[in-house]
């Protein structure tokens, strides 16, 4: 993520310096309050359902008053609850963090079962610390909830920087009703929306005492339905604003991606000083780059050194948001890591592309509405070698960044020179996930009931790439003994799906060197009795179970979302089981998979051959797409189920007569 302010700072701009001084006046909802006597009607509940949302009104009021421009921000909303579990869900309600001057006002009430009326305000504010991170919170604790309340929420908040694009978000876990939306601001400015989901679009309202009106209203929502491989955040209905047109100074094309790149370049490449890239040359030559490695060479060895010794942080002062400062403290935050890198590839000759871009999962990168909260992710694109890198994380090198960066569009900075001036065009292109066979987890499994089938010796290696390895290959040589003894432990149990201390245990590429260029590999021996069951004369040896453990999607619903994977992914298995020589075996039948999606981008194959008391059962199941239709989601079905289904294959074993 980009530290926000150097970000805002370096490609807003100052068009707003310009807004008359005549747009002094009242702010639209400044007296706006609640009912004195509130009177809501109790929803009807359908199904399992905790809590409705009955009032969700949202005002977003951009105001001009002489020292700056800023959003006042107002919303109301009133929950019903139905259960226990929305009682729990709502006995907290979580105030702004914002500073005292932003706040207006923030008021809460409760109207319970019975009538009562208990109301909250400014001195019932509580504060809490979240133990892992050190944040501090502030929240109203309810008292007199019961099931029949309704929760009533109010406040009002100043912001500043809220008009390059943000987003809206409409519908939630539970239903909502009577939403309602409206953007108010002076004459002179051009707002433009955009509905995502399915969301009604937003329309211009009104033009009346100097000022603009743009509104919303919704009778109801559903709840969002949450489904395995759909994301939540990304599928809401919601809509993104920003402002378009400034028509005081006529400035048009507001947040566009052609200054967004022009301003990033600038503040990436030439806000460093002259005694920054003498640090950074000097660093260079420290770490062994030299003009004998080629490209990749002095990526890897670049980003190695660094991910290794350095440590990003979440702020820091602005003296210390310095290449000069970072090197000497190996650590500052990540807006000038990403200046280090950069700038470090620049004095490499290495010819390569700044992207930003968004987390498909809360947001998918929208190629056709440009504004700015989808320039949230910073990665380097590498034209000669097809490759990205993720200067804030430690768990990826060269090749990976987090999967939900690819499968989504981002926009490409490029330097151009101009005669003796240096900036910058974007273009906004598609960033495409990586293959299946670059992220593999894949079993190889010797198993010997020669000697006794009830408890068989069990050989396996486990072969980890690409993201199965990410956080295992990139840590593994840098964490305690203990923390390995453990991790080594959860591997084996995740194979044998039993507790086994005694394991012996090899691991071969562990290191963050390997991460991308060779598989970890992990290698053990076990002696099992979780895998075999004597039933009368038989014994049931669970064959299926070596694969180790498989989703399932059995649901009858109709499916509401497309299928949406982090990544592309392969899983080869081969399974070598020695069989006793006085025992027959059967059920090999049940070992025969052959399940493909209609176009060949996914399936699930099994056989087996039988070479004298030697069973191979050979495993392929691959998944080459990132999405799948809704009406494409039952053939999509069938592969993750054979998975599981051979997940259940047995074989029996039975002593000859």
């Amino acid at each position: 993520m980009l530290d926000k302010y150097n970000f805002t700072k370096a490609i807003i701009g100052v068009f707003l310096l310009f807004i008359s001084s005549n747009l002094n006046g009242q702010i639209e909802y400044e007296d706006y309050t609640w009912e004195d006597e509130p009177n809501f009607e109790t929803p009807k509940i359908v199904g399992d359902i905790s809590e409705v949302i009955v009032k969700d009104k949202t005002v977003l009021e951009y105001y001009f008053d002489g020292n700056g421009f800023y959003q006042f921000d107002l919303r109301h909303k009133v929950t019903y609850i139905a259960s226990e579990a929305g009682v729990e869900e709502n006995n907290k309600i979580y105030l702004s963090s914002a500073g005292d001057d932003q706040i207006v006002y923030q008021i809460a009430r409760v109207i319970n079962s019975k009538g009562e009326l208990i109301e909250f305000d400014e001195k019932d504010i509580q504060e809490g610390e979240n133990e892992e991170s050190g944040y501090t919170y502030k929240y109203f604790a309810l008292e007199g909830l019961d099931i029949g309340s309704f929760v009533e929420v109010l406040f009002l908040q100043k912001r500043t920087d809220m008009y390059n694009g943000d987003r809206e978000y409409f519908q939630s876990r539970v239903p909502t009703y009577n939403i309602d939306f409206e953007l108010i601001c002076p004459e002179g400015l051009i707002f433009s929306f955009h509905s995502i989901n399915g969301l009604a679009e937003v329309q211009f309202d009104t033009l009346k005492d100097e000022k603009n009106y743009w509104s919303l209203s919704i009778d109801s929502l559903p709840a969002f339905e949450v489904e395995e491989l759909a994301f939540v955040n990304s599928n809401l209905q919601s809509l993104v604003y920003k402002l378009s047109e400034n028509e005081f100074n006529g400035a048009s094309d507001l947040a566009s991606y052609g200054s967004a790149s022009k301003n990033y370049y600038s503040f990436v490449y030439k806000s460093p000083s002259k005694k920054d890239i003498k640090a950074l040359k000097k660093f260079l030559k420290e770490i062994g780059i030299n003009e004998q490695m080629d490209d990749e060479q002095k990526i890897r060895k670049f980003e190695s050194y660094v991910k290794e010794n350095f440590a990003i942080l979440p702020y820091v002062q602005p003296a210390f948001a310095q290449i000069k400062s970072l090197i000497k403290n190996k650590a500052s935050n990540a807006a000038t890591f990403t200046q280090f890198y950069a700038n470090a590839f620049k004095l490499m000759d290495i010819k390569h592309r700044l992207v930003l871009t968004t987390d498909r999962s809360n947001i998918r990168f929208d190629k056709d509405f440009e504004a700015y909260n989808f320039l949230q992710s910073t990665v380097f694109y590498f034209p000669s070698l097809d490759k990205y890198l993720q200067p804030n994380s430690a768990n990826y090198r060269l090749g990976f960044i987090d999967q939900e960066l690819m499968h989504n569009y981002g926009l490409f900075i490029k330097e151009v020179e101009i005669g003796d001036i240096t900036s910058a065009i974007g273009q906004v292109k598609f960033i495409d996930a990586l293959s299946h066979s670059e992220s593999a987890n894949n079993h190889f499994v010797k198993a010997d009931l020669s000697v006794d089938p009830l408890e068989p010796e069990i050989q396996f290696e486990l072969h980890m790439s690409g993201y199965y390895a990410s956080y295992l290959q990139t840590a593994y040589s840098q964490i305690s003994d203990d923390e390995k003894t453990r991790l080594e432990e959860s591997l084996v149990e995740m194979v044998t799906m039993e507790k086994n201390d005694q394991a012996e245990l090899e691991v071969i590429n562990g290191s963050a060197e390997d991460f991308g260029l060779k598989p970890m590999i992990v290698k053990s021996t076990v002696n099992s009795i979780r895998f075999s069951e004597k039933a009368g004369e038989k014994i049931i040896f669970k064959i299926g179970e070596l694969i180790g453990p498989q989703s399932e999607m059995y649901s009858e619903k109709e499916r509401i979302h497309a299928v949406e994977s982090d990544f592309n992914r392969e899983f080869i298995r081969k399974l070598e089981i020695i069989l006793p020589e006085n025992y027959d075996v059967s059920n090999l039948e049940g070992l025969n998979f052959d399940v493909v999606f209609p176009d060949e981008s996914a399936w699930f194959k099994s056989n087996y051959k039988l070479e004298g008391n030697l069973l191979i059962v050979e495993v392929e199941e691959y998944y080459k797409r990132i999405e799948y239709s809704k009406e494409e989601f039952e053939d999509y079905k069938k592969v993750i189920n054979a998975a599981a289904d051979f997940n259940k294959a047995v074989i029996y074993l039975t002593e000859k007569s």
